[in-house]
C-alpha cells in the first residue's frame, strides 16, 4: 500500500508527466495544425491527461483517469469502466468548453479596424 509521502510523490510525477506529454504533442503538431488551434488542442490533451479517477471501489486513492479507463476496458468490459469513463468525459467536455471560449474570444477581439 501507498504510504502518504510516495502517493504525493506518485501524483505529482503523473501530473509532470501529463502537463510534459501534452506540451509534446502540442509542439509536435505545429506543423500540421494552425496557430489559432494549437492552444485548444493543448487543453483537451490536458483535459484527457489529468484528469484522476478511482480505481475501484472502496479504494481512497485516486489514479488517472485514461489509465484507469484502458485498464477496466480491456481487462473486464465497459460498464466495469463506466466510472473511469464519467470523468474522463466530464474533462474533456470542459476543456472543450475552454477551448471554444477561448477560440471565440480570439475571433471577436483579433479583428482589427
Amino acid at each position: 500500500m501507498l504510504t502518504d509521502t510516495s502517493y504525493l510523490y506518485a501524483i505529482s510525477t503523473y501530473l509532470v508527466c501529463g502537463i510534459l506529454l501534452a506540451f509534446l504533442l502540442a509542439y509536435f503538431s505545429r506543423n500540421w495544425l494552425s496557430r489559432s488551434l494549437r492552444a485548444p488542442c493543448f487543453l483537451i490533451f490536458l483535459g484527457i491527461f489529468l484528469v484522476p479517477a478511482y480505481p475501484a471501489d472502496g479504494v481512497q486513492t485516486m489514479a488517472p483517469a485514461l489509465v484507469v479507463a484502458a485498464f477496466q476496458f480491456f481487462t473486464y468490459d465497459f460498464d466495469a469502466a463506466s466510472h473511469a469513463f464519467r470523468p474522463l468525459g466530464l474533462g474533456l467536455f470542459f476543456s472543450c468548453f475552454v477551448s471554444l471560449l477561448m477560440l471565440i474570444s480570439r475571433a471577436i477581439f483579433s479583428k482589427k479596424p
